[in-house]
């Protein structure tokens, strides 16, 4: 008999989010065995912190608090490093900061953390950097009404509505987690390519008609069709000339933006003649600091 099963993948070219729900890493695994075979030269790299999850969440613990924009729930694990692997769990148990203190001092780490994203989406994170139990909460639900809507149009509000907050609530967490790994991280060419040319081509759209418009990407980017510009473009280039470092994490960490959209303007850099392109050990030179 054949089985089939459906695995639910949400892909956002936009932002350089693949997202796939799945619990499972075989299942996961399989699924991007299948795209790369339908999509001809779909380039996708893992998701890399500079600071893992693990010593994250045990710092946040022994802080007894948690990132900007996130609160820590009743959920945790924490798991010793010996070879005994002894540990406790909390169950719908407040968190006591003395008692988890006393725990991470007997060398135990937190390996799950369940949180709270601007009271929005409720969450489980991993040690390994993956998402369960991932639920939207009464005030995000309040703010969907479906009540005249049909099953496709419920369907499509529920997907925009919750996939709008998860762009925004994985942005945080990402800077949270001290952002993206620049050396691991590689931006899926062929996917930005097809984005950069549908944005060319509705610039062009725009000046051919004398219109400008503006866009926003699901509230955290801001770009100006028709002008073509970051707003944040400026203060970025005086970031780079300032610190005379042209780096995409400096200007992450100075602008408080993603890494993604750092990784843009340092490519607007390199096309406008500000940087050189990125060398092999990873550094762009400085080329018109004057300019």
């Amino acid at each position: 008999f054949s089985i089939q099963r459906s695995t639910w993948v949400w892909i956002d070219p936009v932002n350089g989010w693949l997202v796939i729900d799945s619990g499972s890493t075989s299942i996961a695994d399989d699924v991007l065995k299948l795209l790369l075979a339908s999509v001809d030269r779909l380039q996708i790299s893992g998701l890399r912190t500079v600071h893992s999850p693990l010593s994250s969440m045990t710092n946040w613990l022994v802080a007894d608090e948690a990132p900007h924009g996130f609160t820590v729930d009743q959920d945790t694990e924490l798991r010793a490093t010996g070879e005994g692997k002894a540990t406790v769990r909390y169950i719908r148990h407040t968190l006591e900061a003395d008692d988890t203190r006393r725990h991470i001092a007997s060398g135990k780490q937190c390996t799950r953390l369940a949180m709270t994203w601007a009271d929005h989406i409720s969450f489980v994170l991993t040690e390994s950097l993956a998402i369960k139990r991932i639920a939207p909460l009464d005030v995000l639900k309040d703010d969907n009404d479906t009540s005249s809507k049909n099953d496709a149009e419920r369907f499509d509000a529920d997907v925009m509505l919750m996939t709008a907050e998860l762009n925004k609530m994985l942005g945080d967490l990402v800077f949270a987690l001290g952002g993206e790994t620049p050396d691991e991280f590689r931006p899926a060419t062929n996917v930005d390519g097809q984005a950069r040319a549908a944005v060319a081509k509705f610039e062009s759209h725009l000046r051919e008609h004398g219109a400008t418009a503006t866009i926003s990407h699901a509230g955290t980017e801001l770009i100006r069709f028709g002008e073509g510009v970051d707003p944040l473009y400026a203060q970025a280039v005086a970031i780079v000339r300032e610190q005379r470092r042209p780096s995409i994490s400096l200007v992450q960490r100075h602008l408080r933006i993603t890494y993604n959209r750092a990784a843009r303007l340092l490519v607007q850099m390199e096309a406008d003649a500000i940087v050189d392109p990125m060398q092999r050990d990873g550094t762009r030179p400085l080329l018109k600091p004057e300019a």
